[in-house]
């Protein structure tokens, strides 16, 4: 079961952050460089493994590549969305939802901000 709430499209919604799903012993026996020890290095070490198995084939490891880069981006998301919750508390940001049409986000001087992404 999925650790986080879904929005209308699926991407995540919840800002925690999730937990590491491999340990550090698992990263150094499969060879997962430091740069790449995220909360989506579990999928990393199917895709790495997916690779070397089918040298490298572009064609190849898709649904395994598709599921770490998605990933990737709804991690990418949930640091966003803490970032800012963040300016927001701090009084940098004053919104008013999250990406929906609609929904102003303010800066401390009452000017509208681009939503992230746009």
């Amino acid at each position: 079961a999925d650790a986080y709430a879904k929005d209308r499209h699926g991407a995540m919604t919840d800002p925690k952050e999730p937990a590491m799903k491999v340990s550090n012993d698992e990263l150094n026996e499969a060879g997962i460089d430091v740069g790449f020890r995220d909360f989506c290095a579990h999928l990393l070490i199917p895709l790495n493994k997916c690779r070397r198995e089918t040298k490298y084939a572009p064609w190849k490891c898709e649904h395994e590549r598709h599921t770490y880069e998605k990933c990737q981006y709804e991690d990418y998301l949930r640091r966003i969305r803490k970032l800012r919750e963040q300016h927001v508390a701090e009084g940098k940001l004053v919104h008013a939802g999250w990406g929906h049409k609609g929904d102003v986000v303010l800066d401390a001087s009452g000017k509208a901000v681009p939503p992230a992404g746009h």
